[in-house]
């Protein structure tokens, strides 16, 4: 019976700051500093980017509200995996709880190389002692032993507890806040807006007008992924949390994201004719050092802080949803274990650490399939929990709902919308975000394969406990949360 079983619990630390630090820190990261050139150019200029942002965060706010209803629902580790499985049983819960730990997990070791890889621009005296290389990528030891240094630090600090990575994530978000916020102010005060001439319709790339705001719309959504680690932290919430609030959070990080993403791309393009700033590597960097040199290094140190939440940020989300599914019997219970000190998932750290490990020893050659391969599974996970929102709308229209989705079922729908045309964006040939074929189809196939192999090794300890003892070990005391 569920009262026999062992539930392994983990801390709880985190307040609603630290879920804001959370789910922003994951999102804004250092891809607006190597990228908001291309946006500006595809776009046809600083309007039409922003446009194509604006756009993109309003049409990811239904997923947003979804979220929101379901994490104050049910705050449990591994949110996505909870939702679905109270929503369509335990082979929706393992898929969706497996692609999702493909984004989170592999953009770990993505997160250990970027910081290697930005360093070595900074400081090109890094890039000595060639050791080997992998795919042309050519592998330095002082970038390679950096990677491993900062990597460990974080793997390290996440067994630790988690109140020292709420307290590493809110210190580190607020300082890339602080660099952010001097390099967009300096660009409003010694830029000029005859430099963001034209605003909009001369797109670099070919693109009508419309096209290049698609172009940028596009891309949008993975560079807002990251509100949604804010659920797999739910369970770790302090005593006493405001659930209702905590809904709330996810659709105020995006609505922050935006507003952030708007103004970099504003004074970024007030700083030096755009058209310049697609040849760029660091656009953002690059272009401050024109005119206010120890700005533009700010702005580097703010990238640099960027890595760091999203690194930080990921790695949370990843091993709580390996500890969700491995505590459920949904992969081998390995995965469920704790940290009797530390109250954090010690195996699901472990494994998602050596992850983190291996990947600078492979380097650059690592973040090329990961991006499109890892929006692909964000993109199916939010179609999901989108979808048992609706379910348990019709279902369990009786279950406590501390924070409701404004609108009622009616955003349910309208977010599994968005949720597709997202998904479509990604896989529909010859669209701008497509898979490229056929590496990026062969990761995707192959971590489906290796779910299904850990899925197999997990029979055992998957038929040893009936369905309602699951659902005790996936919510909990919220098992009781019914109708």
């Amino acid at each position: 019976m569920a009262e026999n079983l062992e539930r392994q619990e983990l801390g709880k630390a985190m307040g609603l700051f630290d879920f804001f630090t959370l789910g922003f820190g994951a999102m804004v990261g250092v891809g607006w500093v190597v990228t908001v050139g291309s946006w500006i150019a595809n776009a046809g200029g600083p309007l039409g980017a922003i446009i194509a942002f604006a756009i993109g965060g309003l049409m990811l706010l239904p997923i947003t509200y979804a979220y929101g209803e379901m994490t104050a629902s049910m705050p449990v580790a591994g949110g996505e995996i909870a939702y679905t499985y109270r929503a369509f049983g335990s082979t929706a819960s393992f898929y969706t709880g497996w692609v999702l730990c493909f984004g989170y997990a592999f953009l770990c070791p993505w997160e250990a190389v970027a910081i290697g890889r930005l360093v070595g621009s900074l400081l090109p005296v890094m890039k000595v002692i060639p050791i080997y290389e992998v795919m042309g990528f050519t592998v330095y030891l002082p970038l390679l032993i950096l990677d491993l240094v900062v990597a460990g630090a974080i793997i390290w600090m996440n067994v630790l507890g988690v109140d020292k990575v709420a307290k590493f994530q809110s210190g580190m978000t607020n300082f890339l806040l602080a660099c952010s916020a001097i390099f967009i102010i300096t660009g409003f005060i010694k830029g000029s807006f005859a430099n963001a001439q034209p605003w909009i319709g001369h797109s670099l790339k070919g693109f009508s007008t419309l096209g290049g705001i698609v172009a940028v719309l596009a891309i949008t959504p993975f560079f807002f992924a990251g509100f949604d680690t804010i659920p797999q932290g739910a369970e770790e919430s302090s005593e006493g949390m405001d659930y209702n609030s905590l809904g709330k959070v996810l659709s105020l990080a995006v609505g922050a994201g935006v507003v952030f993403y708007a103004l970099a791309i504003l004074s970024v393009s007030m700083v030096m004719p755009w058209k310049e700033l697609v040849n760029l590597e660091f656009p953002a960097a690059d272009a401050m050092m024109t005119i206010a040199p120890i700005v533009g290094r700010i702005v580097l140190l703010g990238a640099l802080g960027g890595l760091l939440t999203t690194f930080n940020a990921f790695f949370v989300a990843s091993t709580r949803v390996l500890f969700g599914m491995g505590r459920a019997r949904l992969l081998p219970q390995w995965f469920g274990k704790i940290d009797d000190k530390y109250k954090t998932p010690i195996n699901a750290n472990i494994f998602v650490g050596v992850l983190t490990i291996v990947a600078p020893f492979i380097g650059t050659a690592i973040l090329l399939p990961i991006v499109d391969v890892g929006s692909l599974c964000f993109m199916l996970a939010w179609l999901l929990v989108s979808a048992s929102a609706i379910s348990m709308r019709k279902n369990k229209p009786n279950m406590p709902r501390p924070y409701q989705m404004p609108g009622g079922i009616t955003t349910g729908y309208i977010a599994v919308l968005m949720a597709i045309i997202f998904t479509l964006v990604l896989v529909v040939p010859g669209s701008p975000g497509a898979l490229v074929w056929p590496l990026e189809w062969i990761v995707f196939g192959a971590w489906l394969i290796l779910g299904i192999i850990f899925y197999y090794l997990a029979k055992p300890g998957r038929e040893s406990i009936t369905e309602k003892e699951r659902e005790y070990l996936i919510f909990g005391d919220w098992a009781l949360n019914e109708d």
